[in-house]
């Protein structure tokens, strides 16, 4: 007869015990975390929608998304990742089904305009609002191309007006300034009419819309809401982002006061789906009749502040963006594109995903900058 002693049983049963605790937490824990994090991602995406190209992610750039929002270490799964793109393309049915099919006539405007609630904020139904962009004459604001053809510079071009180019700083007189219509994201509509209603009297507003059908539904809508229009004009480019001053190109002058624009390759946080905005400074160059010049350095407008004097400030986040550039290669670039004389480099904030120094310090004239203040408990106090 084999004889166990009780406490060994009793160990025996511990270990066991402690053991099944110990996979139950490595499976639970993760699980419920995941579920947690999931559904507060879901909440952020659904609940407070930012002016981001949703429609045109995919499973890498989701997930990008979300590793950038999430605690290090936690990953969500490849059917977590799914179902959020699910979910948040029936959220954004609409928007989602105009940017795949785009509306290419009053009829179909007017329903995008109708099922996103817009025809109802103008208090107009749908045969009203098919008879009102129906008798608007685009013509009357549409800043006709310049051009057949952009000029274009993959390179730097061999001109000797260019030895000598000059950057205009932000304070000097502007005559136009560009706006991106939020054509996907109608809780945008209102304020980028704000924006278009500021700008009376001081400069024009050149506003970018993908075709004429978009240009008529944003001129109804300020209609409705009786903006002034003698200084808008629009302009057909294929954007889907609504942040111009990190996608359209910047004006420099050569030593006649010609001007070329710069354009920066455009390819945020490295997600490569802004098609539309790689192509909006050509798009511009056209309308403009003005040469374009590609820059040698993926960054984004964001991320250049200068004093119109030959100073450029920047976040060192472009060397992540750039790792095969050094600091002397990037001064010789902007001498070359910008005229710069002075390149100043300041540390980017740590866990700042945009790496843009345009939310931290600006030019008041070139001798003065105002720089963000906050209180000494936030997260980025001593940076600044």
């Amino acid at each position: 007869m084999e004889f166990t002693s009780p406490n060994i049983i009793n160990s025996l049963w511990l270990l066991a015990g402690v053991t099944i605790g110990l996979l139950v937490a490595l499976w639970v824990i993760p699980t419920i975390t995941r579920v947690v994090i999931e559904r507060n991602i879901l909440k952020y995406l659904t609940n407070s929608p930012l002016p981001v190209a949703y429609h045109v992610y995919n499973q890498d750039d989701i997930s990008r998304f979300v590793a950038e929002a999430l605690p290090q270490g936690i990953q969500l799964s490849e059917q977590s990742v799914e179902r959020i793109i699910k979910i948040v393309r029936e959220t954004y049915k609409v928007p989602y089904d105009a940017a795949r099919t785009p509306p290419a006539s009053d009829e179909a405007i007017t329903r995008y305009l109708e099922q996103t609630g817009l025809l109802t904020e103008m208090g107009l139904t749908p045969a009203e609002g098919l008879e009102a962009l129906r008798r608007i004459d685009p013509a009357l604001h549409h800043l006709a191309p310049r051009m057949e053809y952009s000029q274009y510079f993959p390179t730097f071009p061999e001109v000797p007006d260019l030895a000598q180019v000059h950057l205009p700083a932000e304070y000097e007189p502007q005559g136009a300034v560009m706006l991106a219509w939020p054509i996907y994201y109608p809780f945008r509509w209102d304020e980028h009419t704000q924006f278009v209603t500021a700008l009376a009297g001081a400069a024009e507003a050149h506003i970018l819309v993908p075709n004429v059908y978009w240009q008529k539904a944003v001129e109804l809508y300020l209609q409705f809401r009786q903006a002034p229009s003698d200084h808008i004009r629009f302009i057909y480019a294929r954007v889907e982002d609504v942040w111009t001053r990190d996608f359209v190109p910047a004006t420099v002058l050569d030593k006649n006061q010609k001007p070329y624009l710069v354009a920066n390759p455009y390819i945020p946080n490295g997600q490569p789906y802004h098609k539309g905005e790689q192509e909006a400074p050509m798009e511009l160059g056209r309308a403009y009749g003005v040469p374009v010049l590609r820059l040698p350095v993926v960054i984004e407008g964001g991320n250049l502040i200068n004093d119109g004097q030959g100073t450029i400030l920047l976040f060192d986040s472009v060397f992540y963006q750039n790792p095969d550039l050094t600091p002397k290669r990037l001064k010789a670039i902007f001498a070359q594109y910008f005229g710069a004389q002075r390149v100043i480099l300041f540390p980017a904030l740590k866990g700042e995903i945009t790496g843009h120094i345009d939310m931290v310090v600006k030019f008041v004239d070139s001798q003065r900058v105002m720089v963000a203040q906050s209180d000494p408990s936030y997260k980025w106090h001593d940076d600044f």
